[in-house]
């Protein structure tokens, strides 16, 4: 695996970083071609899905977690941004996932969006990294564009998500993008979704779960939970899943409390603690 300080050329990305200096902030450059049409990524036998390694450890009962990142807005808040991942892998996290924001960018090929960060990760870093897809603000054709250009870049993992206004969106449920995904890209990518083990902001905790269990039927391979702080609320959200018939695996989503007003401003985001 080639080090974050060299040139690296191929025929779809290249990636240099100025190995003179010491900084984390030293110079970046991105260049990402755009995605070669006869290109065909899936699972082989030496791959191991995200979604059977999570369940492996599940059942084995072993201790793993995963990192969330969010793509910076600068040149060298990307260079920042990879020297950290680099380092933290150090600690062997199962996975890394970037979150996206709503529109387009985050699959240009700037040097701080989620697209290229997430392809980073993937191709110079050798993480195995989840890619946030939202739907808000994006047609089915930039959709298709996005995952066409996260196949071509070796992304193998999606997290599937409506984001923030449906209005915006072709699909009104996430449940209805995942099962699109499935007709249009069949196996080729692993996708995860959210569940709420508080209830969705905007339904009961009853249909929450309903809505959940048709994200799984729609082709979902696994949950990570919005944020949550009770562990026994998250062994509740567990049961209950299981009768309904939800029997992915299912990840917590935990952030680290840094101080009191953080986590103010989280409880504004969501019911009861839980975004």
């Amino acid at each position: 695996m080639p080090c974050i300080g060299q040139l690296i050329s191929d025929d779809h990305l290249r990636f240099e970083r100025d190995t003179e200096s010491d900084s984390d902030t030293a110079s970046i450059h991105f260049e990402l071609a755009s995605s070669p049409t006869n290109f065909e990524y899936d699972h082989d036998e030496a791959t191991v899905p995200l979604h059977q390694k999570i369940r492996s450890k599940i059942e084995a009962h072993e201790r793993f977690y995963s990192l969330e990142f969010f793509p910076p807005r600068t040149k060298d808040g990307a260079a920042n941004l990879l020297n950290r991942m680099d380092r933290m892998n150090k600690g062997k996290p199962l996975f890394m996932d970037i979150t996206w924001h709503a529109g387009m960018r985050s699959a240009s090929n700037s040097v701080s969006s989620s697209m290229t960060v997430a392809s980073s990760a993937v191709n110079y870093l050798g993480i195995e990294t989840l890619l946030h897809v939202t739907t808000n603000k994006l047609s089915k054709h930039d959709l298709r564009e996005v995952l066409n250009i996260a196949r071509s870049h070796g992304i193998r993992n999606i997290m599937a998500l409506s984001g923030d206004n449906h209005s915006h969106s072709e699909f009104r449920y996430s449940s209805e993008f995942v099962a699109w995904i499935r007709e249009e890209f069949g196996r080729c990518f692993t996708i995860a979704v959210a569940g709420y083990p508080e209830g969705h902001p905007d339904s009961t905790y009853e249909d929450s779960l309903v809505h959940l269990k048709q994200k799984v039927d729609a082709g979902a391979d696994f949950i990570v939970t919005q944020l949550l702080f009770d562990v026994d609320r998250f062994e509740e959200f567990i049961r209950d899943c299981e009768s309904y018939g939800i029997n992915v695996p299912i990840v917590a989503g935990i952030l680290p409390i840094q101080n009191y007003d953080s986590l103010r401003e989280l409880k504004k985001l969501a019911r009861n603690g839980t975004i």
